[in-house]
């Protein structure tokens, strides 16, 4: 069983019976079937470095390979295994790679060893088990993944631009289009449109880094969206966690690959692209956006539209650091909630209810004329004297407010923000002509797109109701990083936090792909050993960071590789796992363990001139040996 407590200051702490964990090893460790029959069936839910099919944007050298097998066979397990690569849609060619037939039980972990991977190519795979008895499955269905790029150089975009934030470029394609694979790296978030559509499903992309050492780049094979002769793109910029921090713009870097008849052509991010300021005429993470639907220009996004009016777009620096490709789950749409009743608590002051904590935003719906603004401003609670109020002093300075400038369309507008989100489960609305109804609001609940693979039914409520938070804080909390909460003028990556609830979020979620992103931002916060309390480090959090902090750096690399078996984690973390230790074991010389720097409190003893401090909850102190 696992339980989550959460104080005022928003940080959650898990615990995990022992008989939890050895259920959940046991699970792992053994894949055995339990059911009557004598058939083995295709392995399903493969895998490649955790990621589910289709992939674009591998940059893996030698990626991972991983799947589970099926069988009604009592107690089947896995005897060997065959794994085939390669560039066409028919893997069982494997002039890429041809594992041939592997004895072993391993279902995971499985390191790619053939042919160097080529950038920007597109690979299939696919694999064939046997039973202990030596009986063959078929062959599994196709995974498809596209790679990145190995090396900077390998790109052919090399100008970012910005200085506004829409940016658009029509081009034409001559001939037919074989395939075509858009590589994008908007900071802070960017939505991209090609021809008038939407490109995939992610929400707030990319994902949040420390961005003067590491970006994230996104792939999506756009081929579907392409046309033979003219074609347009769009992109919308909004300011992120990128300018949260110290920076004070947004930029783009563009790529788009389309293979035709054998050859290649690019269209990429340069000055030849065109501006404008959009409607989105503010955004912040913690204050919201502010949209004046009066600036929209219809059909900027597909080909044909005059953009004689906009401008070249700036130059602008890259970030700093390094170029990856995201392979955390993106942050997509988990869930809707409709709201279950509307109060008025004072005249045209509207509260909606919806029932449930959640991350995300209100989708409305609207019909009134230009220029109305439409206010929603979000919180968790309501106030404490009964007034129906909405309570916001736990936001600190978050202002959480969205606005909505209608157009003035008879036919209705919907409007949901794009580059912000709220923790909340009221919404109050002001300015909405006329009288609001349930049917005009929508929650959006989002967030990392880990799956759910855990679940727990005890048929009692309490247990029950105890499950669902556990759910809905975890889940609220996987923002491309762990967050401590998702409300107020923080959301940010606490180490404590991240570790103490880890292993309930391994009991809830598939977590190995995101745990080793997060991995990866400590080393490249790490300076000379040293961690900082929170990761990607701004804002809030001590650099070095507390011990009781810092130390979900370790911990971390020890619960992705028990639960998961991954020893990747461990060579890719070990250099600065030492540093750390090194680090850390020479301010404990320095100064012994009671002085070392504790920030908050988290030490369970204080130590001051050589004595424990005299408070009756850290008395047992005075028996440990500190110096």
């Amino acid at each position: 069983l696992q339980t989550t407590i959460g104080g005022a200051s928003g940080r959650a702490f898990s615990m995990a019976s022992t008989l939890g964990r050895v259920a959940f090893a046991c699970a792992l460790a053994f894949p055995i079937l339990f059911a009557s029959g004598q058939s083995i069936s295709a392995a399903d839910t493969l895998r490649l470095e955790y990621a589910d099919s289709p992939l674009y944007g591998l940059d893996v050298a030698q990626p991972r390979f991983s799947w589970i097998v099926n069988s009604n066979s009592r107690s089947a397990k896995q005897s060997a295994y065959q794994i085939f690569v390669s560039k066409s849609a028919n893997p069982q060619q494997g002039e890429v790679w041809n594992s041939g037939k592997v004895a072993t039980n391993a279902t995971s972990q499985i390191v790619y060893a053939g042919a160097t991977l080529s950038s920007d190519t597109t690979y299939y795979w696919n694999v064939v088990w046997w039973d202990a008895q030596g009986s063959q499955a078929p062959a599994s269905a196709v995974f498809t993944f596209h790679t990145g790029f190995f090396q900077a150089s390998q790109w052919s975009a090399t100008q970012w631009i910005g200085g506004f934030n829409q940016l658009r470029k029509a081009f034409t394609v001559s001939g037919p289009i074989d395939e075509a694979t858009l590589f994008i790296c908007g900071l802070g978030y960017h939505e991209v449109f090609i021809n008038g559509q939407k490109v995939g499903l992610n929400k707030l992309d990319p994902g949040w880094t420390q961005y003067n050492t590491r970006s994230y780049y996104v792939g999506h094979d756009v081929t579907s969206l392409l046309q033979s002769g003219a074609n347009a793109v769009g992109v919308m910029l909004g300011g992120g966690w990128y300018t949260q921090g110290d920076n004070e713009a947004t930029r783009l870097l563009f790529q788009i690959t389309i293979s035709s008849g054998g050859s290649r052509s690019y269209i990429v991010s340069d000055l030849s692209w065109k501006g404008a300021q959009g409607p989105i005429t503010y955004d912040s993470i913690y204050n919201g956006e502010t949209y004046d639907a009066r600036l929209e220009q219809p059909g900027w996004t597909s080909s044909g539209f005059n953009d004689a009016s906009w401008a070249a777009p700036t130059s602008m620096p890259a970030p700093g650091g390094v170029l990856s490709a995201q392979l955390i789950p993106a942050i997509q749409v988990r869930t809707t909630v409709s709201p279950l009743t509307i109060s008025v608590p004072q005249p045209n002051v509207y509260v909606v209810d919806f029932g449930q904590n959640l991350a995300g935003w209100v989708r409305l719906s609207v019909t009134g004329p230009a220029g109305t603004n439409v206010t929603l401003r979000h919180a968790e609670i309501l106030q404490h004297d009964g007034s129906g109020m909405i309570y916001t002093d736990n936001l600190r300075t978050a202002k959480a407010t969205d606005n909505y400038i209608l157009k003035g369309n008879s036919s209705g507008e919907v409007y949901e923000p794009r580059f912000t989100y709220h923790g909340f489960r009221f919404v109050e609305v002001t300015g909405f002509p006329g009288t609001p109804t349930l049917a005009n609001f929508l929650a959006i609940n989002v967030g990392s797109s880990v799956a759910y693979t855990g679940s727990a039914n005890f048929g009692q409520a309490v247990l029950d109701q105890i499950q669902h938070n556990i759910y809905w804080g975890q889940q609220d909390n996987l923002m491309s990083v762990p967050t401590d909460c998702c409300q107020r003028d923080e959301r940010l990556g606490w180490m404590a936090d991240g570790h103490l609830s880890s292993e309930e979020a391994i009991h809830n979620f598939f977590m190995p792909g995101f745990y080793s992103a997060w991995l990866r931002l400590m080393t490249d916060d790490e300076q000379n050993g040293a961690i900082p309390d929170t990761v990607p480090h701004m804002r809030y959090g001590s650099e070095p960071g507390d011990p009781s902090w810092s130390a979900a750096f370790p911990l971390l690399v020890s619960y992705v590789y028990h639960y998961y078996d991954d020893v990747t984690v461990l060579n890719n973390n070990y250099a600065s796992l030492s540093a750390y230790f090194d680090y850390m074991y020479a301010k404990v010389q320095a100064s012994g363990l009671g002085k070392m720097f504790a920030y908050y409190g988290a030490l369970a003893f204080l130590w001051f001139d050589g004595h424990c401090q005299q408070d009756v909850r850290l008395r047992r102190c005075a028996a440990l040996p500190l110096h």
